[in-house]
C-alpha cells in the first residue's frame, strides 16, 4: 500500500538495491534511484516503468563526496522514503588492511548513511512524516577480525540507526535498520564458496544463502504503515545466522 509514495534508494543500480526498489514500484511506490552508474540506473528505471507505470528517475552520484551529496540536497525537495543502501567494504583484518582503503570505504557506507540520515530527516521533519531505513550487515552483531573495517562500520551503524529511531517518532519520522545475513548477490556469486553454500541449500536450509528478494519483501514492509510502530530498530534477517554460535 505504497502508491504515490516516493522513495529514494541508493546504491540501486544492482543487487540488494535493484531489487528494493523493484519491488518498492510494485507497491505502486515511485522512485528515485541513486547509484554511480549511469548505465545501469537507466537500464533498471526502463525495466520499472514498463512493468509497474511508476513515476521513475534517477541520478548518477558518488555519495561519498561532498559535492555531489550537495547536489542532492538541492535537487531533492523531500521523499516519504530514504533507503540507504550504497557501500561495500572490503575484507581484511588490522594488519592487512590499508588504512586509506579503510577510510575510503567509510566515506561511502558510514558518512554517506549519517550525511542522508542527516539531510533527509531534516526535510521529513518540515513535513512531519518520513521513513529511514539503513541496510547495515550482520557483521555488526557478529563481529569478524578479518573484518574488520566492516564490522566496526556496522556496527557504528546500527548504533546510530536505534539512537536516532529511539526519539524520531516524536517528529513524525520512523528510522530502522535492516542487517541482511549472507545473501546471494552477483558479488557473492563469484566467489569459491559460494557454490559449497549453494550447495547445501536442501540439506541445511538454515545455512543457505538468502535471496536480494528475501530482503527487498523485508525492507518494504517495514517502510509501510503495516509497521508503523517500529521505530529504533535494526532487524537481522539471516535465516538465524547471528543467533547461532
Amino acid at each position: 500500500n505504497l502508491k504515490n509514495k516516493t522513495a529514494l534508494v541508493t546504491g540501486a543500480s544492482k543487487g540488494i538495491g535493484a531489487s528494493i526498489a523493484t519491488t518498492l514500484a510494485a507497491e505502486g511506490c515511485n522512485l528515485i534511484l541513486i547509484a554511480r552508474s549511469k548505465d545501469d540506473l537507466e537500464e533498471l528505471k526502463t525495466t520499472i516503468v514498463a512493468k509497474y507505470k511508476i513515476e521513475c528517475t534517477y541520478l548518477a552520484l558518488d555519495l561519498s563526496a561532498k559535492e555531489d551529496i550537495l547536489d542532492l540536497q538541492k535537487k531533492i525537495k523531500t521523499v516519504d522514503i530514504l533507503i540507504n543502501n550504497a557501500g561495500a567494504i572490503p575484507g581484511g583484518n588490522m594488519l592487512d588492511l590499508n588504512l586509506d582503503t579503510w577510510k575510503n570505504s567509510w566515506d561511502l557506507k558510514v558518512w554517506g548513511y549519517i550525511t542522508l540520515t542527516k539531510v533527509f530527516y531534516e526535510k521529513m521533519k518540515v513535513f512531519g512524516n518520513g521513513v529511514i531505513i539503513n541496510i547495515i550487515g550482520f557483521a555488526g552483531e557478529k563481529f569478524n577480525a578479518d573484518y574488520i573495517a566492516g564490522t566496526s562500520a556496522n556496527a557504528s551503524l546500527i548504533a546510530f540507526t536505534k539512537a536516532v529511531g529511539s526519539n524520531s517518532l516524536n517528529d513524525g519520522i520512523r528510522v530502522l535498520g535492516v542487517n541482511p545475513g549472507a545473501i546471494a548477490t552477483e558479488r557473492i556469486k563469484k566467489l569459491d564458496t559460494y557454490k559449497d553454500l549453494n550447495n547445501d541449500q536442501n540439506a541445511n536450509k538454515a545455512n543457505r544463502l538468502g535471496t536480494v528478494n528475501e530482503i527487498a519483501d523485508a525492507v518494504v514492509f517495514l517502510a509501510s504503515e503495516r509497521a508503523s510502530y517500529i521505530s529504533g530498530t535494526v532487524i537481522n534477517v539471516d535465516g538465524g545466522l547471528i543467533s547461532r554460535n
